[in-house]
């Protein structure tokens, strides 16, 4: 049976085809609604394995020709990004990308340095999403480039010494791109149910932390990556983030005011990085 399924898929496997055949596939597998969903899911062994038994739907199909055997990796919310192009790499598999633009402030100085080089995460579990380097990117808020240059003014602000620890500011502006089934979104319901089962995952770990932090997202980001729960190389959120105004009045809302990405491996992730803003603080 599994023979004359992958006789009929073959016929299907052209360029132009690609998507349709992958969506029906991952679609049938996970609502378990057709005999090529009954059938994978009888031979788990074989066929089909299901990740963490959340989201992540793998499928290997084996093919005489033209090559040996192609993994197709796809998560089953993929349809919902507009911005995805698919991407074949030489050992034969097949990807799924995540492409869009950030945009992150700081000191002049820092941003020339960053060109010649590379970017420092910012690590530790008390970081919004976890270890990375963070990003302003389009979601409630779309000039992310504005949203860059007002964090890089509030953050030259030395509170204790009640001066400006630079005069210069720049916005850096990256690509970044990321293999879908290693981007995790918390601004839609899958993503938040993901961070919800990383917390009962977890909450063992929780309840032996003596010093309770504020909140729990990077430190379980940071565990599901470390553990290798999930493969997170980036992970984008909403939150309320305090720029200057609101930290001069301490303005404090619930409502979250943008959208931000940490990207745990910038040599991998960024590319095309330049400053696209300079100003100075006044």
């Amino acid at each position: 049976m599994l023979g004359s399924l992958i006789s009929k898929l073959e016929g299907l496997l052209h360029t132009e085809n690609w998507i349709r055949v992958i969506f029906v596939i991952t679609l049938h597998i996970y609502n378990n609604s057709s005999p090529l969903g009954n059938l994978l899911n009888s031979q788990p062994t074989k066929c089909c394995y299901r990740y963490s038994s959340l989201y992540y739907i793998y499928v290997i199909i084996v093919l005489q020709r033209p090559i040996k055997s192609i993994i197709i990796l796809q998560h089953f919310r993929s349809i919902r990004y507009n911005k995805t192009k698919f991407q074949f790499k030489p050992n034969g598999f097949f990807y799924i990308m995540v492409s869009f633009l950030g945009h992150h402030g700081t000191d002049s100085s820092s941003a020339n340095n960053i060109l010649n080089s590379n970017f420092n995460k910012s690590v530790g579990n008390t970081e919004w999403l976890g270890d990375g380097v963070y990003f302003f990117v389009e979601g409630l808020n779309s000039d992310t480039t504005t949203l860059a240059a007002k964090w890089a003014e509030c953050q030259a602000w030395d509170n204790t010494s009640k001066t400006h620890k630079y005069k210069n500011y720049s916005v850096i502006e990256s690509q970044i791109q990321v293999e879908e089934e290693k981007f995790l979104d918390l601004t839609v319901e899958e993503g938040v149910e993901v961070l919800g089962y990383l917390a009962e995952k977890y909450i063992e770990k929780i309840k032996s932390i003596k010093k309770k932090p504020s909140f729990y997202d990077g430190f379980l980001l940071n565990l599901a990556r470390n553990e290798k729960v999930f493969p997170l190389e980036a992970v984008k959120g909403n939150f309320y983030i305090k720029f200057e105004q609101e930290r001069i009045y301490r303005i404090n809302l619930r409502t979250s005011n943008c959208t931000i990405c940490s990207v745990y491996d910038p040599n991998k992730l960024l590319s095309n990085s330049s400053i696209i803003k300079t100003g100075k603080i006044l």
